[in-house]
């Protein structure tokens, strides 16, 4: 009875079920020049996949600069992928009947903060999956084949396929890795491409906070400068009048409340000075 404990503890750790003769017998003729994924090496690494545990265990980390230069000495081998999820293949019809829900993933492997207009080839490879994700494409989408979830983080345990070989509308030859898995053991969204707006966005904050402050400051000295020169104002016509009620020296003119109409004001200073030249005759 306590053996049926580890059972699940055991496939845990198996992972990625070992290739059987027959499976490696047929990988060994995969073609790395053809430009085409459906033959006899492809179907035994899905049948191989579709036997797998959910497991990363015994997953390598790929070279895949190595890979491309030497695909024989890492054909079949189990290898844990990350990357950046950046679309998906549109459905294939496989001469062989069973692995129509096979789909194949775009997977960005290097350049992870590259925009996608320069993302070359190299950056590329494509995973093929006998129990995809559930990935749709979003509604405003204008290519069916994007997915709602491009630009996600995606991790998963895959073996290696071959070099796909095919050429351009220029005749130029294009290689890209294939590799053959069974699920994604992470996808999550990639939150890069906006958090590199949150630091504008404080710096915004921040410059806009210091204006404000600068014109608080500006202001407030501008005001005590005017309270400044109010109180001296104030103080010098107390100094006058002390001293003009003790004698010291000649009154002036008195202050005149002018309207605020300037023609008013005019009007009533010339009213002011002929009263005055009035007063001096008699």
């Amino acid at each position: 009875m306590r053996f049926l404990l580890f059972i699940p503890l055991m496939a845990l750790l198996l992972g990625a079920a070992p290739l059987t003769e027959s499976q490696q017998t047929r990988l060994e003729t995969a073609d790395d020049a053809s430009a085409t994924v459906d033959e006899a090496a492809f179907y035994a690494l899905l049948e191989n996949a579709a036997e797998w545990e959910p497991s990363e265990a015994g997953a390598m980390i790929p070279d895949y600069a190595d890979i491309l230069q030497n695909p024989t000495d890492w054909r079949g081998k189990l290898c844990l992928i990350e990357g950046v999820l950046l679309s998906r293949l549109p459905e294939q019809k496989f001469a062989r009947s069973g692995w129509e829900h096979v789909r194949g993933l775009v997977i960005q492997i290097a350049g992870f903060d590259k925009p996608r207009k320069q993302i070359s080839p190299d950056d590329m490879i494509i995973i093929y999956l006998t129990d995809p994700p559930e990935l749709h494409a979003p509604k405003i989408a204008l290519d069916p084949n994007m997915l709602a979830e491009t630009g996600s983080n995606i991790r998963l345990a895959a073996r290696f396929f071959k070099v796909v070989t095919e050429k351009n509308t220029r005749d130029e030859s294009r290689l890209y890795l294939t590799f053959v898995g069974q699920h994604v053991a992470k996808l999550e969204r990639n939150a890069s491409s906006s958090s590199h707006f949150v630091p504008l966005i404080i710096a915004a904050f921040a410059l806009l906070a210091g204006y404000f402050i600068f014109r608080i400051l500006r202001k407030g000295k501008g005001m005590l400068a005017t309270s400044n020169q109010l109180a001296e104002h104030i103080a010098k016509k107390r100094a006058e009048r002390e001293a003009r009620d003790e004698g010291e020296i000649e009154p002036e003119d008195e202050d005149i409340d002018l309207p605020e109409n300037p023609v008013d004001a005019l009007d009533s200073l010339a009213n002011k000075h002929r009263e005055r030249e009035n007063d001096q005759s008699l």
